[in-house]
């Protein structure tokens, strides 16, 4: 599957989805597997990328997002910066971004 087929997948099924019980549900398990390793394989990136995607932890996210990290700067959404796709929060669309996760900082110093 194409990358715009995965994120056109995403804008339109997760609205729906999301409005189901989280807990085993089949997208959330598609949404953290099988878009990480499509990405992967479509972009042939080499070992020292990661890819992870998440649709929530417990309950749906309402900004669900696939991350592409640089395993060099970091493997994780709470430190470092990262490529990642943000999706709408009524999925209307989805945004490519360079964010930079500060939450190491922020529990380490009392930041913001």
């Amino acid at each position: 599957m194409t990358l715009k087929a995965l994120l056109e997948k995403v804008i339109l099924e997760y609205p729906e989805v999301s409005s189901d019980s989280f807990k085993a549900h089949p997208f959330a398990s598609y949404f953290r597997s099988t878009i990480p390793k499509s990405i992967e394989t479509s972009l042939a990136l080499s070992d020292i990328y990661s890819i992870k995607a998440s649709a929530g932890n417990g309950a749906w996210a309402k900004v669900p997002w696939i991350a592409i990290f640089n395993k060099l700067v970091t493997e994780t959404v709470t430190s470092g910066f990262y490529c990642v796709y943000l999706f709408c929060v009524d999925c209307s669309g989805v945004y490519l971004s360079l964010n930079q996760g500060i939450a190491d900082k922020r529990d380490r110093y009392g930041l913001g």
